[in-house]
């Protein structure tokens, strides 16, 4: 894989947001939850990984 050229390189950052979800839950909770954390990560600086709170089980 071929590396950035500097100018561009310098300016690019990560920022991820994880939640853990139950397989018989509902999606848009999950990602709602994950691009809640994904936005923590990016104002905290970016270069992040940031894990959101627990989506919780339908019904409990």
């Amino acid at each position: 894989m071929a590396a950035l050229p500097p100018e561009l390189a310098a300016g690019v950052t990560t920022s991820i947001g994880v939640v853990r979800a139950p397989v018989d839950g509902e999606p848009a909770a999950a990602l709602a939850a994950a691009d809640a954390a994904m936005y923590r990560a990016k104002h905290a600086g970016g270069n992040a990984v940031v894990s959101g709170a627990a989506v919780p089980i339908a019904g409990l």
